[in-house]
């Protein structure tokens, strides 16, 4: 049984995806007693770094911004149940 194929459109979509998400964690902080990375670039300052052709693969993300966390909360996280968790 073999993988489908991704169309070329979908092939180059992904990997400057990949390639965006490795140009911000590089450049995030790691908080390691919080255990959370937190991003030091805005979405514009990726736009300009990475020229992307395809700008939906560029997170709307700010300076600051906590991207991953130990509770899955983080802006890249995905998490089926934020909506309905309660404080």
């Amino acid at each position: 049984m073999g993988h489908r194929k991704l169309s070329p459109y979908k092939k180059a979509r992904n990997e400057q995806r990949r390639h965006v998400l490795r140009y911000i964690m590089e450049r995030a902080y790691v908080d390691r007693r919080r255990a959370e990375t937190v991003s030091l670039v805005s979405r514009d300052e990726v736009l300009n770094a990475c020229q992307v052709k395809f700008l939906s693969v560029v997170p709307n993300i700010v300076k600051g911004e906590v991207l991953t966390d130990s509770r899955g909360l983080g802006s890249l996280q995905r998490s089926q149940k934020r909506n309905n968790v309660d404080f």
